[in-house]
């Protein structure tokens, strides 16, 4: 489900791939584990390719609050 939401809204992909992997930690099932590191590295690819179209490139911040271009 993360991964058909986060092509819309990347971030979902990123949070929800967090909050498996913690899961998965905390009760120690490889599974979700696998699952969560798994749609965490989509959900961070996806984030950094949708600041790439958006013309942003992740970088420090500029004082003003905008992104280095």
């Amino acid at each position: 489900m993360f991964f058909l939401i986060g092509r819309r809204y990347p971030w979902v992909s990123l949070i929800g791939g967090a909050a498996v992997l913690t899961i998965g930690i905390v009760t120690g099932y490889i599974g979700s584990m696998v699952l969560g590191s798994l749609a965490l590295a989509v959900g961070g690819y996806r984030v950094f390719a949708a600041l790439r179209r958006r013309g942003h490139r992740p970088g420090p911040a500029l004082p003003g609050g905008g992104l280095v271009r």
